[in-house]
């Protein structure tokens, strides 16, 4: 592989299983800690709607519904709430309680944000790494 050919360590894993993902980061943690240089790690997964949207784009014809579908079965969230379910590290009770809390902050974030005017024109070219007029240039 390229990263290898520059003496990099490099690393695949299924980013779609928490676990797996986790066990590999703390790996490579360590090893860079321990001063074995930089870490290259390929994570696995897959974008389920639009490049820029919310919305599914699967009638565009770039994926096969059976390819979105093989995928969707894959999802890590899923997933790993299955595992600590079957393993009852949390129970479905929490679970709900977990969604509800997670959606009303997501819903009282898009309120604020619908609700708040729009910053000043002037703000618009603060906190950037070059200056404005090298931008419009």
């Amino acid at each position: 592989e390229m990263v290898q050919g520059m003496g990099m360590t490099s690393t695949f894993c299924d980013g779609n299983d928490v676990i797996q993902t986790y066990l590999t980061l703390q790996n490579s943690l360590k090893s860079i800690h321990a001063g074995k240089g930089p870490q290259f790690i390929e994570l696995s997964t897959y974008r389920w709607r639009e490049h820029c949207g919310s919305n599914y784009d699967n009638e565009i014809g770039y994926r096969t519904e059976a390819e979105f579908l093989a995928w969707k079965k894959k999802d890590p969230i899923a997933r790993h709430e299955t595992f600590l379910l079957q393993e009852g590290i949390i129970s479905s009770e929490r679970m709900i309680e977990m969604h509800r809390t997670i959606e009303a902050e997501v819903d009282e974030a898009f309120l604020y944000a619908e609700n708040s005017p729009f910053p000043d024109e002037a703000e618009a070219f603060l906190d950037l790494y070059r200056r404005p007029e090298e931008i419009l240039s």
